[in-house]
């Protein structure tokens, strides 16, 4: 491959092969002088800048906070261990029967999620699977808030990549 840039940082890749005419039109199509760049050159104007790997990196924890927050928690509240769902619908929905303030049926599976089945919770175990929920959203909060706090303070692309959940 051969790189090329214009006056105006426009960037242009053609094949080894490619000739002064071909070139030649290119910038008469384009209006702009092509000057001959090294292939390092061109590998250095397209790498994303510090900033640019920060943001993806933020990206990336926002991301896998929240499919943790949504996997599921476990509680004890029904006296055994079970498994709940988490998904905003799932969060809303224990909330509202919580506020409700009286027993009622909620999801949860005894088995590890191979079975959901709607069994009832007094109000007080209710209280202790949203209590329990909690505590597992602020870890998964706390956490992320630290990564990303350790990405904004990287000062290198090797620091920002170094940090993994």
């Amino acid at each position: 491959m051969i790189y090329y840039i214009d006056t105006n940082n426009k960037l242009f890749v053609f094949e080894d092969n490619v000739t002064d005419e071909i070139i030649q039109r290119v910038e008469k199509i384009h209006n702009t002088k092509l000057t001959r760049i090294t292939e390092q050159e061109y590998l250095q104007l397209i790498a994303p800048t510090l900033d640019q790997i920060k943001q993806a990196k933020i990206s990336e924890i926002n991301s896998k906070a929240k499919q943790e927050i949504i996997s599921g928690f476990i509680s004890n509240a029904l006296g055994t261990t079970h498994l709940y769902q988490s998904k905003e619908v799932d969060q809303l929905n224990l909330i509202g029967l919580v506020s409700a303030g009286q027993d009622d049926y909620f999801k949860c599976s005894a088995d590890g999620g191979s079975t959901w089945k709607y069994k009832l919770h007094t109000i007080d175990q209710l209280k202790q699977v949203l209590a329990d929920g909690k505590k597992k959203k602020l870890e998964i909060l706390i956490k992320a808030g630290s990564l990303k706090e350790k990405v904004i303070n990287a000062t290198t692309k090797e620091e920002v990549e170094a940090i993994v959940w």
